[in-house]
């Protein structure tokens, strides 16, 4: 009961916490002053005016009952300067507020991409990407669209506030009546949000899944049709959006019921209001309302009681808006996603070593990768990195990039601990080629620049040149402004290793790190991956990860990895004359190729 109790109080929404995130966010619109003082002046006029035209209407009313022809004309005048001057603040606000809104957005959109792209792999590993897709797309818009709402509350107050005024002026027994009623209808409409607040939350979770899911579908459509798997996949599918559905279709039917006893209350307060100003304007010897005052207050009617549910609808963006803001800053500011910390050490050029002490990792619990690893390597050789599936072989290099942190020993480069290492100093000097490298929906040329934007057109030619990709790409009809789809789909397997060398040459690392770059080639793409890899190493410190010891065999030196640690150390020679292990991979190998 207590525990229910402290979640409930945790979810509890007031002003306080709507200030805090509004305060937070506001940092997304500096820099913008101009757009506000803009759509801030046009509000004032906008309030003036929306308090000024109901009177107005209701003097134009009596004009025309009394015959009083000029004056409605003069006063109709009137009303049409003014909404034409409100057209113009409504223009001034739209267009103010339009500029604005998307410059926040895109603050906010790109500083969440960023701080995304600075969690800890640990935590994104563990995490669906829908959480992070509809973080960045759709909470983002939301926060930025609470101005534009906040800006009509501002307007819509500052004019009720008029109105009221103006009522009590007119006839206190009315703004009693209009206080009450008030009073009643947003009762209703905060219990309505209240009770909606935790199935928004819910539905929140929901989509995210949901927009996990869907990206991984469409991520996974090729291998969904080879397993045969399109119904089961659909099935899974239709399971998430029914229950988000079901929700959905729930919050819904509580609108209903509370929307029903809402209007109903709303027209029996319409009714009561008539009658009452009826019984006021036939106490005529008291003259305590005329009719002319009782026009102005039927007109001025509709808008307080649309500020009860504007005021309600306001409560409910609010409640949006701190769900969404705290979404977003959970990613920006919050220890929910850990960010990667690195030191404040600046380091050049590695020129001299990369050494292991008595490094430990494991990425589960009681489960060790590493075990008291040891490895010291030294800059300008080639170094080859064998052993079995699952020795540790990429960790070494997820270490040495610092996408994981260590549990225990250190990494030192140039005897600097890797921990006080800038993030320059790590990932500059160091890039990396994975098995399946990652291209993005950009030309050759653009998937190529981003790591280099100063990079000329001869050193992108220079640069898939060595990694002998170059005739291919002349080969083809757009040339380096060929599309290559997302993940590279367009590309074969050695098109995109020989591409992401090109890329890390580009990027001009002293260490280039290839991991398993010829596993899943044909021989002659292979050798020709394998040339690439050895035009690269003459200027270059390289490691590689490889199962098919032929692509390492040249190099200066050659590690075995096997159960954490470091079995067998030697150029490919001397290992085939003293490590049986190596002998047996080398031979079984050389069965498989026969």
């Amino acid at each position: 009961m207590e525990d229910k109790e402290k979640k409930e109080k945790q979810e509890k929404i007031g002003i306080g916490k709507v200030f805090s995130s509004f305060k937070k966010s506001l940092v997304f619109a500096q820099n913008s002053k101009k757009y506000i003082i803009m759509f801030t002046v046009a509000i004032v006029f906008l309030s003036v005016i929306a308090a000024i035209i109901p009177m107005l209407a209701a003097q134009a009313i009596i004009n025309l009952t009394g015959a009083l022809w000029e004056q409605l004309l003069v006063v109709a005048l009137i009303i049409l300067v003014l909404e034409i001057s409100r057209n113009i603040c409504y223009f001034i606000n739209h267009y103010a507020f339009t500029l604005f809104f998307y410059k926040v957005f895109q603050k906010m959109q790109v500083e969440v991409a960023r701080q995304t792209l600075y969690i800890k792999s640990s935590k994104f590993d563990a995490t669906s990407s829908g959480v992070f897709v509809d973080r960045i797309s759709r909470d983002t818009s939301e926060i930025a669209d609470f101005y534009r709402r906040f800006a009509d509350f501002i307007i819509e107050f500052i004019t009720n506030i008029g109105i009221l005024i103006a009522v009590f002026i007119i006839n206190k027994a009315m703004f009693i009546y209009f206080l009450i009623a008030i009073a009643i209808i947003y009762v209703i409409r905060v219990y309505q949000t209240k009770i909606q607040y935790s199935r928004w939350k819910l539905m929140r979770e929901l989509h995210e899944k949901n927009s996990g899911l869907i990206t991984e579908t469409v991520r996974g459509q090729k291998d969904i049709k080879l397993l045969n798997s399109e119904n089961d996949f659909l099935d899974i599918t239709s399971q998430r959006i029914t229950e988000l559905n079901d929700k959905r279709i729930e919050s819904q039917k509580i609108d209903r019921r509370i929307n029903f006893l809402r209007m109903n209350v709303e027209d029996i307060i319409d009714f009561v209001f008539i009658a009452l100003g009826i019984y006021l304007v036939t106490i005529s010897a008291w003259e305590v309302l005329t009719i002319a005052s009782f026009i102005i207050l039927y007109n001025y009617r509709s808008r307080i009681f649309g500020l009860i549910s504007f005021l309600a609808s306001f409560q409910e963006t609010s409640r949006q808006y701190v769900l969404a803001s705290n979404r977003v800053f959970e990613i920006i500011d919050s220890d929910k996603f850990e960010k990667e910390k690195f030191g404040d050490v600046v380091l050049g050029d590695i020129k001299n070593s990369i050494e292991f002490k008595n490094v430990n990792f494991e990425y589960v619990e009681n489960q060790p990768v590493l075990k008291n690893f040891n490895l010291t390597l030294k800059i300008g050789q080639s170094v080859g990195i064998v052993g079995k599936s699952g020795g540790g072989k990429t960790t070494v290099f997820s270490l040495l990039t610092k996408l994981y942190d260590l549990q225990n020993g250190e990494i030192l480069l140039d005897g600097i601990n890797i921990n006080n290492l800038t993030k320059e100093s790590i990932r500059s000097n160091i890039a990396v080629i994975q098995q399946t490298p990652y291209l993005f929906n950009f030309t050759i040329r653009e998937n190529l620049q981003y790591v280099n934007k100063d990079a000329k057109e001869q050193d992108i030619i220079d640069a898939c040149k060595t990694a002998m990709i170059h005739d291919f790409i002349i080969g083809l009809k757009d040339g380096y402004d060929t599309l290559v789809g997302e993940g590279g789909v367009t590309l074969s397997g050695g098109q995109r290793q020989r591409l992401a060398i090109a890329r890390a040459l580009l990027k001009n690392s002293k260490i280039i790190l290839l991991d398993e770059a010829t596993s899943a080639l044909d021989n002659q793409t292979q050798e020709d991956v394998k040339t690439a890899i050895n035009n690269v190493a003459k200027s270059k410190t390289v490691l590689i990860i490889a199962h098919r010891l032929t692509t390492i065999k040249d190099c200066q030196r050659i590690i075995l990895i096997g159960e954490g640690k470091v079995v067998a150390d030697g150029t490919h020679s001397q290992l085939l004359k003293t490590n049986d292990e190596y002998g047996a991979l080398y031979k079984n190998e050389a069965m498989l190729d026969d």
